[in-house]
């Protein structure tokens, strides 16, 4: 775009701009708004630049108040108070204008240029003599830069691209290498009174990452730490910010001297259920077990098909299976294992529940929300098994276990308590065996099972991938299994390219923690479940 055509768009929004507070003026003077809340109105709401173009936005309030504007990420984008949006770097940002808790944004998206081009982010900036400020540069091939102050009386500038303010007047500092040079312009003037500077002023972060803020304070007192939304950045006393939800908060060190502050863009790592669509839940928001989605399977083995399962559910587990464990209250499933005199001498009651022959599936993403017992002896579980062929056979097209393959999602040893495991099972390790090849990994969570907790599995014909609380934990390349029912040249993706089904349950004893059982003093727990979910 030539010069013309940017001084014709830039003049065409701010004529827009004006002729919106006149009306609004109008409709206000009139009485006709009323008592309505405060509203902002933005234009444009979207826009193309090229990196080193600026565009005046045009935005009002509904009441006439003047309003404050700030960029999601200051290394893509700046605006100033006056809704000027300078294109810094490629990439996507979001610029808003708000006042309280009304807001209007323009979404932007930043394209490079043909040229060669550094970019350095902020352009200008005032600083009192003893200030420090840290710049960020963006060459646009990628390549490195070095940095140089054009007058060191004036500020000098570290190998980093940390500026600090050594004497009054005005120098460039710039950033240079193969792909050209950019500047910011600083202007240090001498101190007149006592200020709080964060650095750097802006920064986005992931979810659950850690960043460290520095403060400044032109008269050496001392700061304290702030966030203005908990729920998406807290920062200790020394300025360390968590993220710990998806937003946007400032993070702002204040004391005698004044306040200075840090706007903290959070968002998370994209899960495969972003890309994907819903295809079967259960939210449990009934008052019973929905019969249509699960089955019970109670006792000691499984009776199914034409043949009965090993005795004890082949892990000499101590738990009677009942249908009367199993409640459904205040949005959750809940299953309760209990010491109680059972049938088979067994000591305890607990319950397992299924999908089969009323869900299955190949290839997806399966996620639960649950939180689990942390007691020796428990052994809660989310896990997947072959779909039979039909109901008169326990087999699918491979046969039986191990070559049928087995997916454990989650399993946790109850007195590990903030430890998730994650196994596939398969093989067998040898022809007519009954013990199986496993690949598995256990995960340290954030805090204990007792807690609630995200447990996904990422299933497609090339790799499966392991999640916990939206990050991968573990994943399995579709060449790291097999099974002896074919060659591995024929069928690649064999045994997990046929249908599964789900299972929820709690054990209680059993081989997976060595035989360990509750102590004596155990009477009951119970396992939560807020949902499971399938996409495809």
């Amino acid at each position: 775009m030539d010069r013309s055509g940017k001084i014709i768009r830039n003049f065409a929004v701010t004529a827009m701009a004006f002729v919106m507070a006149v009306l609004l003026f109008l409709v206000s003077a009139c009485g006709l708004l009323g008592p309505a809340e405060v509203t902002v109105n933005m234009i444009p709401d979207e826009a193309e630049m090229t990196v080193g173009e600026r565009l005046a936005l045009a935005a009002v309030a509904s009441d006439g108040s003047p309003l404050f504007w700030c960029s999601s990420d200051e290394h893509i984008a700046v605006v100033d108070n006056e809704g000027l949006v300078e294109a810094l770097s490629p990439g996507e940002v979001r610029i808003t204008a708000y006042i309280g808790d009304a807001e209007a944004a323009c979404e932007i998206t930043v394209h490079q240029r043909d040229d060669a081009y550094v970019s350095v982010s902020p352009r200008t900036a005032e600083l009192v003599v003893g200030d420090v400020l840290a710049l960020y540069a963006a060459a646009f091939d990628g390549s490195d830069v070095q940095w140089r102050s054009e007058d060191n009386a004036v500020a000098t500038v570290s190998e980093e691209g940390v500026v600090t303010a050594e004497g009054v007047g005005q120098t460039r500092i710039v950033a240079y290498g193969p792909a050209g040079e950019g500047f910011c312009t600083v202007t240090v003037s001498a101190k007149q009174g006592a200020r709080v500077i964060v650095s750097p002023q802006s920064a986005e972060i992931k979810l659950k990452e850690t960043l460290r803020l520095h403060v400044n304070v032109t008269d050496g007192t001392a700061v304290q730490w702030r966030s203005e939304n908990a729920e998406v950045a807290t920062v200790s006393s020394d300025g360390l910010v968590t993220a710990v939800g998806v937003g946007q908060t400032r993070i702002v060190a204040y004391g005698s001297a004044g306040e200075g502050f840090c706007t903290v863009t959070v968002s998370r790592t994209p899960t495969p259920k972003d890309s994907l669509t819903l295809a079967w839940s259960d939210e449990f928001s009934g008052t019973s077990l929905d019969e249509s989605k699960w089955e019970y399977q109670e006792g000691i083995r499984d009776y199914y098909g034409n043949s009965e399962g090993p005795e004890f559910w082949g892990n000499n587990e101590q738990q009677y299976y009942t249908r009367d464990a199993v409640s459904v209250e205040y949005g959750n499933l809940v299953i309760t294992a209990a010491r109680r005199d059972m049938p088979n001498g067994r000591r305890f009651s607990s319950a397992r529940i299924t999908t089969r022959d009323r869900y299955s599936f190949t290839y997806g993403y399966a996620e639960i929300r649950m939180q689990t017992p942390a007691i020796t002896g428990m052994w809660p579980a989310f896990w997947a098994l072959p779909q039979p062929l039909n109901q008169s056979s326990t087999n699918n097209v491979y046969g039986g276990w191990p070559a049928s393959g087995e997916i454990d999602i989650m399993e946790a040893k109850g007195r590990e308590q903030n430890v998730a495991g994650t196994t596939l099972h398969f093989g067998p390790a040898n022809p007519g065996s009954w013990q199986s090849v496993y690949r598995w990994k256990d995960t340290v969570l954030s805090s204990s099972t007792e807690e609630w907790h995200t447990y996904g599995l990422e299933w497609t014909a090339d790799y499966m991938a392991w999640w916990i609380d939206d990050e991968q934990v573990f994943r399995l390349e579709s060449r790291e299994w097999y099974t002896q029912a074919v060659r591995k040249a024929e069928k690649p993706a064999a045994p997990f390219d046929v249908d599964f089904y789900l299972l929820v349950n709690l054990a209680v004893g059993g081989n997976f923690d060595g035989g360990r059982e509750p102590p004596e003093t155990f009477t009951a727990a119970s396992m939560l479940v807020d949902y499971v979910r399938v996409y495809r």
